[in-house]
């Protein structure tokens, strides 16, 4: 990790994009580990409090249920328990980015949109 002065930003965090586009890392990252609470404890509590917010405020998000925000943030963020709660926090803070995770997510599992026009299913009436 850079200094600062040393090609860093000014707070002296890391330079590299975190999986949401933003660079730097998070200061709760940086608070729970001074404070050695484990990110798949903080990933079960943004799961509960993004469920929880999403009923309360139905439209707000694509989806309603936990599973579905881990769904979006490990096809985002991977496996590790970091890059899950990093999308999870993104999720939280900008809910409006949460429908384009959610479509880049359904794009990608299923191959990417149709490229050859005539075998796109036909439309049912």
């Amino acid at each position: 990790m850079p200094l600062s002065g040393e090609g860093g930003n000014h707070r002296g965090e890391e330079n590299a994009k975190d999986p949401t586009g933003h660079r730097g890392r998070d200061r709760e990252h940086q608070a729970m580990e001074k404070d050695g609470m484990s990110f798949s404890v903080r990933r079960q509590e943004l799961l509960a409090k993004l469920e929880e917010r999403s009923q309360e405020c139905p439209g707000l998000y694509p989806f309603r249920v936990a599973e579905d925000f881990l769904r979006i943030a490990m096809d985002h963020g991977g496996l590790e328990d970091e890059g899950i709660c990093g999308i999870l926090e993104a999720m939280w803070r900008r809910p409006d980015e949460a429908v384009q995770l959610n479509a880049q997510s359904l794009i990608r599992r299923g191959g990417g949109l149709d490229k050859d026009v005539g075998e796109r299913p036909q439309k049912m009436i």
